[in-house]
């Protein structure tokens, strides 16, 4: 038998490649992930439709848009135009024409009054206090009604025709004359200016327009003419007469300008009444109290376990020199020969031992540390002496 036909089989290398059946079965958790998600994507537009969204939004397929009550008025051959401001509502307004606001509050008194001169007949859905108080009307506001159902209770055609309604909102009255309250108080029609004030608009929206007579009243307040202009107040709108916000505090209120200023001085009268002052030190009691002997003797066994008899023997030299600088005079940071002049003249040594001594070469030994120490100790005590 030979030495290769002794030898251990080599196992056969395992194929590495990726099939598509193995890519499959390895990421299917994912693609069925990625499945389910397109699937709900494409459910929820099919559901949802496009458009704007919006509330009484012409265009919106929302819940609380107008998207159906625009589509039966198109039905019937009225045209339906969407707007976002009062110039584009009344420019090249045809006679006999609708102007239906969905939110007059968002409305300046300037554009109120342009839309009332446009000579249309003029239908807003929850007009406020404000905006009753700003078209200079005969009429006042009262409480806010429940959404409920109601009787017309009027002589109004479009009301008397559409019956019984789910309505609620603002209630308004008025000392007008031809004036006529129907459904408690929830529409007010004013004839001599051709205004109807409905206290909300949710009888017009697409949720309620298949309760009861809700479609009918939508119907006939807003398609008495061929053409409805459809007003959706645009927020950013450009107003004549109104200064564009240019920064971010000019759409903040005007209270908090000055709520800022004075939390600005309550800050600083805070800091100064809490804030640290500095008196005398206050000594603080040590948790443990270490001799000095101590302390040197055991730098001094840090030393010798780690054999650093040159660290040693330039600290004991360090300490000398710095203890005969002072006791001589020689300022701060004296160089050696001046400092070695110095100890030279007063202790009468020769120059040359006094450089060994304190600029010399490290220990060889720790015999030798013990020698440096015990001159060094010498010479400052014979130069303090003296």
């Amino acid at each position: 038998m030979t030495l290769l036909d002794s030898a251990p089989a080599v196992p056969a290398a395992t194929s590495t490649s990726v099939t598509p059946r193995s890519w499959l079965r390895r990421n299917r958790g994912l693609l069925l992930l990625g499945a389910g998600l397109v699937l709900a994507l494409l459910l929820l537009v099919l559901t949802t439709g496009v458009g704007r969204s919006g509330s009484l939004d012409p265009d919106s397929y929302e819940p609380a848009g107008g998207r159906a009550l625009a589509t039966l008025l198109r039905d019937q051959g009225v045209t339906v135009q969407r707007t976002g401001d009062v110039p584009s509502t009344v420019d090249g307004l045809p006679a006999g024409a609708t102007i239906f606001v969905s939110d007059p509050s968002l409305l300046t008194s300037l554009e109120l009054s342009d839309l009332q001169g446009a000579g249309a007949h003029l239908v807003l859905a929850g007009a406020a206090p404000e905006t009753v108080q700003l078209l200079g009307l005969d009429a006042s506001t009262g409480g806010s009604a429940t959404e409920q159902q109601r009787e017309p209770g009027c002589g109004y055609a479009p009301a008397v025709a559409a019956g019984t309604v789910q309505t609620g909102g603002y209630q308004y009255g008025g000392e007008d004359p031809h004036g006529q309250r129907c459904y408690d108080g929830t529409l007010l029609h004013l004839p001599d200016q051709d205004i109807v004030l409905l206290g909300s608009g949710k009888v017009l929206t697409n949720q309620r327009l298949g309760d009861d007579g809700d479609a009918e009243l939508g119907l006939r307040l807003l398609g008495q003419g061929s053409t409805v202009r459809w007003l959706v107040p645009d927020p950013n709108r450009a107003v004549e007469g109104e200064r564009k916000a240019t920064s971010f505090g000019d759409l903040l209120p005007g209270w908090v300008n000055a709520a800022e200023n004075w939390l600005f001085v309550l800050a600083v009268v805070v800091i100064a009444w809490r804030g640290r002052r500095l008196g005398r030190v206050v000594p603080e009691p040590l948790p443990v109290v270490v001799r000095a002997a101590e302390t040197v003797e055991g730098r001094g066994r840090l030393y010798r376990a780690a054999g650093a008899r040159e660290v040693a023997g330039e600290a004991l030299r360090s300490g000398a020199r710095d203890r005969l600088g002072k006791r001589l005079g020689a300022g701060r940071h004296p160089t050696p020969e001046s400092l070695v002049e110095l100890v030279a003249r007063r202790s009468s040594r020769a120059g040359a031992d006094v450089e060994a001594l304190l600029y010399g070469p490290p220990p060889a030994d720790d015999d030798a540390l013990v020698r440096l120490a015990r001159d060094l100790d010498a010479l400052t005590k014979e130069v303090s002496g003296s």
